[in-house]
């Protein structure tokens, strides 16, 4: 099989196009990752106060590993809308909430997972085809 200069420079670009494409998704990844970590986390917390009666004391995590103490008090939630705009919900409402968020990152992280896996897979077909090719016409 003979392949033109052109078809070869094609190829290694398209390859070069697929690393590019793995390393932003790779990123996009971190990014939901990290996000779906914190509403876990932030859906655990609104279980843990809800559950809480009135006048407990707890530690309500801040990030970084730090905790802030605070007795239970309103039973209300105030949730993030978007520049500086909150939203005061009750615990249910907030619960249900973050519990739709996180199954909608866990659906996006599903979702780059695969193209990533789609993505690698033509990228390996690729490389043995090109490797093939370059040991069959470069052996002195």
């Amino acid at each position: 099989m003979q392949i033109s200069e052109q078809d070869l420079n094609n190829a290694v670009q398209t390859l070069e196009m697929y690393k590019a494409q793995l390393d932003t998704l790779a990123k996009h990844r971190e990014l939901i990752e990290s996000s779906l970590n914190e509403h876990k986390r932030g859906l655990e917390t609104l279980k843990e106060y809800s559950a809480a009666e009135k006048g407990t004391e707890i530690l309500v995590p801040i990030g970084g590993g730090t905790y802030l103490p605070a007795v239970v008090g309103k039973k209300k939630v105030m949730l993030a809308l978007g520049a500086e705009y909150y939203s005061e919900e009750d615990f249910d409402g907030a619960i249900e909430d973050f519990g739709k968020r996180v199954d909608e990152l866990e659906a996006s992280m599903s979702k780059v997972d695969e193209s990533i896996q789609q993505i690698n897979e033509r990228a390996t077909q690729l490389s043995i085809i090109l490797n093939d090719y370059y040991a069959k016409h470069h052996q002195h």
